[in-house]
């Protein structure tokens, strides 16, 4: 599987993408377009993780919503902690390669569920 994940928080609002979440999983060999591949806001992380835990991480809206002054916004339940994942560095500047390939145990291991 391919995740598309966002590496910096996309601003304060409270439904504003944040560092770590997967915005999308696809299959392997995905056609990834150039706006995908040169955000340097987004990486793209090869792993042959299950379709279920591609799920976990996708389905997060459905788990997490957060009531804010009478407002209910959606929150992701699961992110992923780019410092826990190996080579972490890869995840911060400069965009090194268009996709970063890790072992599924390394992106399971990295799975966070938000409070």
């Amino acid at each position: 599987m391919e995740l598309l994940v966002a590496i910096v928080d996309n601003g304060t609002a409270i439904d504003a993408i944040k560092a770590g979440e997967v915005i999308t999983v696809q299959p392997d060999g995905w056609g990834w377009g150039s706006e995908e591949l040169a955000n340097a806001n987004w990486r793209i992380i090869s792993a042959p993780i299950l379709g279920t835990h591609a799920e976990i991480l996708q389905m997060g809206y459905i788990l997490g919503e957060l009531m804010v002054h009478g407002k209910t916004y959606p929150r992701k339940a699961y992110l992923l902690n780019l410092s826990a994942l190996p080579n972490s560095s890869q995840f911060s500047g400069a965009r090194t390669a268009p996709i970063i390939s890790m072992q599924s145990t390394d992106v399971i291991g990295a799975t966070t569920k938000v409070a």
